[in-house]
């Protein structure tokens, strides 16, 4: 059985909080007697009992649930050097605490005294300070997949512009082209109404491009843009909609709550 418990925490470990006997709430409330300055630690989100070189730890019904080595707290869990202790998103680490199962009830250690853990200024902005980079951490990480995503959507925007704008001029030569035949047309039905001959057909519709009258080629070049908008339309829209699932998803975190310890 080694020394009193220890609880760590930090990128290396180097912050240590020695535990005394009874029973130590952890929250982000000020009366907490570990306070973890984290957004996503309820207000009172866990408790250790402490007898001797025995730890305890129970969730108080948080929001974010509390684990111990990835694993679930839902009753009083005995802990012991080395278990890793998450909440939210700082993590913990008990050492020193019984390297076998606890035997004892943890009845008999909850009448212990209440011990209270003053952290103070110092050591109350350095868990603030751990549960800072932890949420920078998480941030970076949301926007590195909102980054990605942003590409992905401009890259679709980019795409909806151009079948948009190329299907707009080469619908309007297909009109152009498909109205010159038009206007042959009528030129040749009122030539025939003047002279009573019968009008040119083949020149009503126009010379020959890839084996059709300019005037049907027209027309079909006209239809390939309307179809070349539609896709461009539905880019647009594909674009929009995975922006929306974007936000739905990876919203951005909310701005870092500095402690009054960090503001000053």
């Amino acid at each position: 059985m080694s020394s009193g418990p220890v609880l760590v925490y930090g990128h290396a470990g180097e912050h240590r909080i020695p535990l005394s006997d009874g029973r130590l709430t952890i929250g982000r409330a000020l009366k907490s007697d570990i306070r973890l300055d984290d957004i996503y630690v309820s207000r009172e989100h866990a408790a250790l009992t402490v007898r001797g070189s025995q730890v305890w730890l129970d969730d108080l019904g948080s929001s974010g649930g509390t684990l111990v080595n990835s694993e679930k707290v839902t009753t009083p869990t005995a802990i012991r050097s080395g278990d890793q202790i998450t909440l939210g998103t700082v993590n913990l680490w008990l050492e020193g605490g019984e390297t076998e199962s606890a035997s004892s009830t943890i009845s008999a250690a909850a009448q212990e005294p209440r011990v209270q853990y003053g952290v103070g200024t110092q050591s109350a902005s350095m868990i603030n300070n751990v549960g800072r980079d932890q949420y920078l951490s998480y941030v970076q990480h949301v926007q590195q997949q909102r980054a990605s995503f942003a590409r992905d959507i401009a890259a679709t925007k980019t795409k909806a512009r151009w079948f948009i704008w190329l299907g707009i001029a080469i619908m309007v030569l297909g009109i152009a082209a498909f109205g010159r035949m038009v206007l042959r047309f009528m030129q040749a039905i009122y030539d025939s109404f003047l002279t009573g001959q019968e009008p040119d057909i083949s020149s009503i519709f126009g010379e020959k491009i890839l084996g059709l009258s300019s005037g049907l080629f027209g027309f079909a070049i006209g239809a390939a843009g309307e179809l070349m908008i539609i896709v461009g339309i539905i880019f647009h829209v594909t674009a929009t909609a995975r922006r929306r699932r974007m936000e739905r998803e990876l919203p951005l975190p909310p701005r870092w709550a500095a402690s009054p310890s960090e503001r000053t």
